[in-house]
């Protein structure tokens, strides 16, 4: 008897996870590097920010990140502070 040949079978596509939620930040340039603010801003996009607008006489960047991720903006050299987007209700 000769062996059966079986035919192999493609299994589907795994689901990746989903993606965590982004969180919005805004990100304070220590006053020392603020003439570098464009620099900041490659890192931080470099580092996972998305939806970034960049005010340089202010000193500050926004966007969005998934919260996991925010740790990585905080090491950025530059960087002064990181706040996490909040919404504030009047009463």
């Amino acid at each position: 008897m000769s062996p059966k040949k079986v035919a192999k079978t493609a299994s589907a596509p795994r689901a990746s996870a989903p993606a965590s939620p982004r969180t919005g930040v805004v990100l304070s340039v220590d006053d020392e590097h603020l003439e570098n603010i464009a620099a900041i801003e490659k890192k931080v996009v470099a580092a996972g920010l998305v939806d970034v607008h960049t005010s340089p006489l202010l000193g500050t960047i926004t966007g969005a990140i998934p919260r996991e991720q925010v740790r990585r903006l905080r090491a950025i050299g530059g960087v002064s502070s990181v706040e996490l987007d909040r919404t504030v209700r009047a009463l």
